[in-house]
């Protein structure tokens, strides 16, 4: 029979007792490469049919050799023992799989030097060197080792790391007495797979308070916990574990009760929309939702509006269309300080009106949603601090008086020349200003600048065709000292006309040239003029603005990239070095 007739066929091969590896096992092979076993059994394309083997899914998608499906030594046939992706598939004989190590005091230790062990660095100077740019070898001080060897005694510590270490489960004969004092533990990146073990390790550490499980495959609880409770956490770190059911967090957040921060990033919640009575969130004060499939607000995220504490909550990479006008309305989110929305799929500004809506909201951080892809860093600032009045923080950067003036009276100067401009009917101008709901407001805050606008349109006929008095000043470090020039310039006239002239003025090339303006010469923050096309009307220049003229550092570019390139190379080398470590561990063992 030729490959092209080959039929696939669902495995029929007699499987090994589950109880010999597990299902959804976490295995690691001698590279440091993670994955799960999805099935346990002999192999239809084995020479022996006897030989056990196990299945598995790799999670990086490049490490494995097929889908789970295997040719048939017998019938020539495709057989089927399982599904993954093209090249993300194995079979590993049982006998070589490496299941991880058990959490025991003993590991704990190993992690700290003992007072007694030997020096690392005798006379203060490491057995190591490290090459100069010029190409000689300095040697590394290490001082204080001692010292340092003091603070890291496990009787003086409250926190752990045991990040990728292996650690599938928890001794049950180790009472761990001796580390009861430890008050915060990350297992990120580990083999652990089962609720059962987390919680058994979480009761070996009775005044725990910050628990990460971060990067653990650990699958849903099957069956409700009755019983225990974990007084003392604080936080749980469930990012990228995997859980498939809104049913596992809210068990294990009942089980906590003073709990105040959750992450459970990437996790899939289809059934979020069943649940109403958030038993043991009432203390939550910060919650991290991002990629969790959400995609409509009323339906997953308004579950947690009644959150009497929550602060912040992260949305992020989620497919949410829009945040409904009444989102914030009170009762709803009452304590809500800060809002992340990055990577949702909100593509008009209307779509964000209802930010104005959180009474207590302060900090907002939104990038790379389809609204920003056609604007500019400065433009999205600007018109952000514009429409959301009641914002301290956007983007992690704090918002200052002297901003907010500026961006007000640039978003009035803009929509006051679109509304001349584009010779728009009564029905039109009240369809216009629905998109601009804070435009009345600014206008009668910025009473000046309106008065100022409507004068000079009355003067010019057109807003278009105003004329400002700017000063030009160049920052670039070959024509810094020369003074600043004024000018009588077009609000017509476009950045790159504009940067063809300072070129010609203060002899700078033309493709280094950077522009910023500011409104105020005095305390204002410079706006960056990113896009050529744009005019100075478009950046809300007025008479005695300020444009900064600086040039982009070529070396520091190029140093730039050379830093970049060297903090991957050092990357790569320190994954190579965790492999080395990892194998060294299992040639002892």
């Amino acid at each position: 029979m030729n490959m092209d007739e080959k039929t696939e066929t669902t495995s029929k091969v007699p499987k090994a007792p589950t109880q010999s590896v597990p299902m959804h096992t976490r295995i690691r092979d001698a590279d440091g490469f993670v994955g799960t076993v999805v099935y346990v059994g002999s192999v239809a394309s084995s020479k022996n049919k006897n030989e056990q083997y196990a299945g598995i899914v790799w999670d990086d998608l490049s490490r494995g050799k097929h889908d789970g499906s295997v040719v048939c030594r017998e019938t020539n046939q495709i057989v089927r023992h399982f599904s993954c992706g093209t090249t993300q598939g194995s079979f590993l004989k049982l006998r070589k799989l490496d299941l991880g190590v058990t959490l025991t005091a003993a590991l704990l230790r190993e992690k700290y030097v003992e007072m007694n062990a030997p020096i690392i660095a005798p006379n203060n100077i490491l057995p190591h060197s490290a090459t100069t740019s010029s190409g000689r070898e300095k040697t590394i001080e290490l001082l204080g080792e001692l010292k340092i060897r003091k603070q890291q005694q496990l009787e003086n510590i409250h926190r752990i790391s045991l990040r990728r270490e292996g650690i599938s489960s928890v001794s049950n004969q180790d009472d761990m007495e001796e580390f009861e004092h430890i008050k915060e533990i990350d297992l990120a990146g580990n083999l652990l797979c089962n609720w059962s073990e987390a919680l058994k390790i979480m009761l070996k550490f009775p005044l725990l308070e910050n628990f990460s499980l971060a990067h653990n495959h650990i699958r849903d609880i099957d069956d409700v916990t009755s019983g225990i409770q974990f007084d003392k956490i604080k936080t749980l770190n469930l990012n990228n574990c995997f859980l498939r059911s809104f049913r596992t967090v809210k068990i294990v957040a009942e089980t906590m009760p003073n709990l105040e921060s959750l992450c459970i990033a990437n996790s899939s919640l289809p059934d979020i929309v069943e649940y109403s009575d958030l038993k043991g969130f009432q203390n939550l004060r910060q919650l991290d939702c991002s990629g969790c499939g959400f995609d409509r607000w009323e339906n997953e995220v308004s579950i947690f509006s009644k959150l009497p504490l929550l602060e912040s909550l992260s949305l992020d990479d989620n497919s949410i269309p829009t945040i409904p006008m009444d989102a914030g309305i009170s009762p709803l989110f009452p304590s809500l300080l800060s809002l992340q929305i990055s990577g949702t799929a909100i593509s008009t500004w209307m779509d964000l009106e209802a930010i104005n809506s959180f009474a207590s909201l302060k900090a907002l951080r939104f990038k790379n949603v389809p609204l920003t892809a056609n604007l500019g860093e400065g433009e999205i600032r600007s018109d952000s601090i514009a429409r959301f009045p009641n914002l301290d923080y956007l983007n992690a950067s704090r918002i200052s008086k002297q901003e907010r003036l500026e961006a007000e009276r640039r978003y009035v100067t803009l929509v006051s020349q679109s509304l001349e401009r584009d010779n728009l009917n009564e029905n039109e101008k009240i369809a216009f200003l629905k998109d601009h709901p804070n435009y009345s407001q600014l206008t009668e805050k910025h009473k000046n600048l309106t008065v100022h606008l409507k004068s000079r349109m009355k003067m010019d006929g057109n807003l278009s065709m105003s004329i400002y008095n700017i000063t030009i000043k160049s920052m670039a470090a070959s024509s810094c000292t020369r003074d600043p020039i004024v000018r009588r310039l077009p609000g017509t006239m476009n950045v790159e006309r504009m940067k063809a002239m300072c070129s010609r003025v203060f002899d700078i090339d033309f493709d280094l040239i950077r522009l910023r303006f500011r409104t105020d010469k005095v305390d204002s923050l410079p706006i960056e003029m990113e896009d050529d096309c744009r005019t100075l009307d478009y950046y809300g220049l007025c008479d005695g603005g300020e444009i900064l003229v600086d040039e982009i550092d070529l070396q520091a570019l190029a140093l730039n990239s050379t830093r970049k390139e060297e903090e991957l190379e050092e990357k790569i080398l320190e994954h190579e070095r965790n492999i080395a470590v990892l194998q060294n561990a299992r040639g002892q063992r």
